[in-house]
């Protein structure tokens, strides 16, 4: 697999570094996107996180 400049997609690189800044905790993708599904199908209500 390539990227758009046409150099090789090596993986995912994890940089935490605003996690920390914020003191937020990392997830997995499949964190995230079970938490967010309601809004990816269009149920979820627009809301702005305080």
């Amino acid at each position: 697999m390539t990227c758009a400049d046409g150099t090789a997609f090596t993986g995912t690189v994890d940089n935490l570094t605003t996690h920390r800044r914020f003191g937020l905790e990392p997830t997995t993708f499949a964190q995230f996107a079970r938490h967010n599904a309601a809004m990816f199908r269009g149920d979820a209500e627009y809301r702005v996180t305080p």
